[in-house]
Parts: C-alpha cells; sequence; structure tokens
C-alpha cells in the first residue's frame, strides 16, 4: 500500500503511522463540528486551515524530532473573549511555565521509555495529566517501568489513584508504602506449614493389629497410665 501511494510513506518511516491525506480528510468531515480532540501537527497531511473549517473544536500540538517533546500549542481553534476565557487560559499558562520549570515531562519519558507516541496516547496522558497532575502521572510511569510492564501498568495504577482522590506524588508515594506494608503483614500471619512428619500419609491406618500385637499394645498402655497414675 505504501509503495503505491495508498498510505503516506513518510508518516509511516518516521512515527510508524499508517494514514494518508484522504483518509484524514474523510475522518475530519465525518466528525465534524461535534469532535473535540488533540492533534499532532506532524502528522497532519491537510492544511490546519481546513481542519479548522471541518473540525473548528481541534487544538494542535507540536512535536519536535530533536528532543522529542510535545509542544502545546499556544493559539486555541476558538478564540475565546469572554472574562473567564481569559482567566482560564492564564491559569493553564502558568500550569505549563510551572510543569517547564520543574524539569518533568511526561511525554519524554514515555517515548524514552515505551517507544514512540501515538495521537491516542498522547490524548490520553494530557486526560491523566489533568486529572493528576503531570508529577503523579510519571510516578505511575515509573512504576510501570520498574515492573518491565506496559502503559496499561501505569492506567491501572493512575485510575486507582483517581478513585482515592490523590493528587500529589506525597499522596501516592505514602499510599504505595502503606499498600506494601499491609502485603508483608498479610504475609508475616499466614499460616506456618505443617512439618514432613505431619504429611506423611499413614498407610497401615486401615490395617487391623493381630491380637499378639494388640495384647503388646494394650500392655504398653497399662503401663504408661500407671506411671502417670492414671
Amino acid at each position: 500500500c505504501i509503495k503505491y501511494e495508498l498510505f503516506n510513506e513518510k508518516l509511516f518511516k518516521e512515527f510508524n503511522i499508517l494514514t494518508s491525506d484522504g483518509i484524514q480528510k474523510r475522518f475530519f468531515t465525518a466528525v465534524g463540528k461535534r469532535k473535540v480532540g488533540v492533534l499532532i501537527e506532524e502528522f497532519l497531511l491537510i492544511d490546519k486551515e481546513e481542519v479548522h473549517e471541518l473540525c473548528p473544536k481541534m487544538t494542535f500540538k507540536k512535536v519536535i524530532p530533536d528532543n522529542t517533546n510535545v509542544i502545546h500549542g499556544k493559539t486555541r481553534v476558538i478564540q475565546e473573549s469572554s472574562t473567564q476565557s481569559k482567566v482560564k487560559e492564564t491559569k493553564v499558562n502558568k500550569t505549563k511555565e510551572e510543569r517547564k520549570e520543574s524539569g518533568v515531562n511526561v511525554h519524554r519519558f514515555y517515548q524514552e521509555n515505551f517507544g514512540m507516541e501515538t495521537p491516542f496516547i498522547t490524548e490520553d496522558l494530557e486526560h491523566w495529566i489533568n486529572d493528576l497532575t503531570e508529577e503523579v502521572v510519571l510516578l505511575a510511569l515509573k512504576k510501570a517501568v520498574e515492573k518491565n510492564a506496559q502503559y496499561s501498568y501505569s492506567k491501572a495504577i493512575m485510575k486507582n489513584w483517581a478513585s482515592k482522590g490523590i493528587k500529589t506524588a506525597e499522596a501516592a508515594i505514602a499510599e504505595s508504602l502503606s499498600k506494601s506494608k499491609q502485603k508483608s503483614w498479610q504475609g508475616s500471619t499466614k499460616s506456618e506449614s505443617l512439618p514432613e512428619w505431619a504429611k506423611e500419609k499413614n498407610d497401615d491406618k486401615d490395617e487391623k493389629l493381630s491380637p499378639e500385637e494388640e495384647a503388646a499394645f494394650k500392655e504398653k498402655l497399662r503401663k504408661i497410665r500407671e506411671s502417670k497414675g492414671v
């Protein structure tokens, strides 16, 4: 398909993506104005202006190949002029600056440890960053790497933290330590296994004693009782 130009060769070689300008145009035409999402500019094969006309609620991000950073688009597709929108934009910009100054970058960490980021993964990570903060998301990704697990493992961790209202790395670490101690305590309270002699089966339990053996057993039992005063 790439050879006959049904898919774009450049995007496949650089990002391992199968797409074409026709596919993208049909997609944006189909979803129309109701679609809200994030687009990676380098993945687009049609003009941004055309995307604006078909899907005005889309926002854009740009990937820089040199450091695989994701740069957030500064201009939203829909220009909001209300005071509330301006306040919200100020808060967003402040958050971005704080994330930049802290040196924490979830997208870079993902691409260095899990592979190339697809548009779906980019949008999913942004969802978790907005819900939990980037520091907490990064911590969940690191836990997945420590376990040599996939991205889905970190998502399970983030879902658990979100359900418990955890919003800071300190709270996430405290919860993990508490869970680890609980597992350790449960392991220490397990019943000890039976000794080997108790596990051995008594193969002669169904065999009857001979009259001589029964008489000898009774004699021993009598002597034991006499010695104990029974």
